[in-house]
């Protein structure tokens, strides 16, 4: 596998970007049945979402691609199991709820992030998920904005830089983010760059595959009380 959300990226992501995570988690235990404990997290990046759905009680399984990450959550949330592995490899357990939170499906990390395999990947998420079982995700649509200000940004904390440049192929089915760390070591700066690129989505294709192998099916504009982006999209799918 290739790396992706290397050190300094995992610490930053896992230092300022998990709020998302802090919504989808009071989202899922609001939805969640009394009976329902066993949380499967594709894509866990740093253990955000895990250590405070552990922290409602529940039993949490984290999956990630990143070893970086994984080895981020492992120390963060020692009362989560974590595993690196792609989302479209792993062959997960029976459980009561699947989480996905963070554009996880869009990523282009390996060779089987196309349609084809996002169905197969849902048709065993169907199969492994308890009856009324969820399903919870978030997606980037064509619509995702990377114009004007939105397409150059500079972001900076006290102990880092970050650089991030969005772009969207000819086709717009594509999205590239180009992200140039400096992170702060000591006196000094260490510099990283990596290239993310997101597939993305039309709403009702995911909403057609996830219908057609049996999910009932909800759209969600925010996970809690601060609203997505324009073409950012969640869904709340219920075996």
């Amino acid at each position: 596998m290739s790396s992706f959300y290397q050190s300094d990226l995992a610490r930053v992501h896992d230092q300022d970007f998990s709020s998302l995570a802090r919504d989808a988690a009071y989202l899922i235990k609001k939805m969640a049945t009394s009976d329902q404990k066993t949380v499967l997290d594709l894509g866990s990046g740093s253990g955000t979402l895990a250590g405070l759905l552990a922290a409602y009680g529940f039993d949490v399984t984290g999956v990630d691609y990143s070893p970086d990450m994984v080895e981020l959550a492992q120390k963060k949330v020692p009362e989560a199991s974590f595993i690196r592995s792609s989302i479209f490899d792993y062959e997960p357990p029976p459980c009561d709820i699947i989480s996905m939170i963070g554009e996880v499906i869009c990523y282009l990390f390996d060779h089987k992030s196309d349609e084809q395999h996002l169905g197969t990947l849902f048709q065993k998420l169907y199969s492994t998920l308890n009856p009324d079982g969820l399903l919870i995700f978030d997606f980037l649509t064509p619509d995702v904005a990377t114009e004007g200000h939105l397409a150059r940004r500079i972001i900076e904390r006290a102990n880092w830089s970050m650089f991030v440049t969005l772009d969207k192929d000819a086709s717009g089915e594509i999205l590239t983010r180009d992200i140039t760390l400096f992170y702060k070591v000591e006196e000094l700066y260490r510099r990283s760059q990596e290239i993310h690129r997101q597939r993305l989505y039309k709403k009702a294709t995911l909403q057609g595959i996830l219908e057609d192998i049996g999910f009932q099916i909800e759209l969600l504009d925010s996970y809690g009380d601060e609203p997505f982006r324009t073409g950012h999209v969640g869904i709340v799918a219920r075996k």
